[in-house]
């Protein structure tokens, strides 16, 4: 189960979600100006050029809502390869929250870091901040780049260490 926050991605909406953050400043700071830029844009037209090939007359954002995690919710989901090879990790999402995540203690010891997105920059921030939300997505890019940056939830991280081989 899942409790909604507030409805519309609007201001109020917006500060009421960073309060269910737990991340570092610097994650807050790229979110609020990512927030900026996608309250700005929003008041522009889209591109035709950019969008010719895609009809946004039908995506509404006002039917979308910002979600969060009640208290002891835990619904695990067994996956399709679960029990049938050997991982060196897994990990499961339901609704852009992290059920579970395992990482062997092999590779643990050999420098890699897995999980999911709010645990591991809430624990290893500065590892991630020179790479998060700076090439793959520009929040300068769009409204809409601007608005994943502002408001994603859910993800998860692989980081191998430079010159690390790793083994399995």
């Amino acid at each position: 189960m899942t409790a909604t926050l507030q409805t519309g991605f609007h201001v109020k909406a917006f500060e009421d979600f960073l309060t269910t953050r737990n991340e570092p400043d610097w994650m807050t700071a790229k979110r609020r100006t990512a927030f900026q830029v996608f309250k700005e844009s929003s008041m522009l037209d889209l591109d035709p050029e950019e969008y010719k090939r895609i009809d946004l007359r039908v995506f509404q954002e006002n039917k979308y809502s910002i979600q969060k995690s009640e208290s002891g919710h835990s619904q695990n989901y067994e996956t399709l390869l679960a029990g049938r090879a050997d991982f060196g990790g897994y990990i499961t999402h339901t609704d852009g929250h992290c059920q579970q995540t395992h990482l062997s203690d092999e590779l643990k010891a050999q420098g890699v870091l897995f999980g999911d997105l709010a645990s591991m920059l809430r624990d290893h921030g500065d590892l991630l901040k020179p790479h998060l939300l700076t090439n793959a997505v520009d929040p300068s890019t769009d409204r809409f780049s601007a608005w994943h940056t502002a408001f994603l939830t859910g993800g998860t991280v692989l980081y191998v260490p430079r010159n690390t081989e790793v083994k399995q």
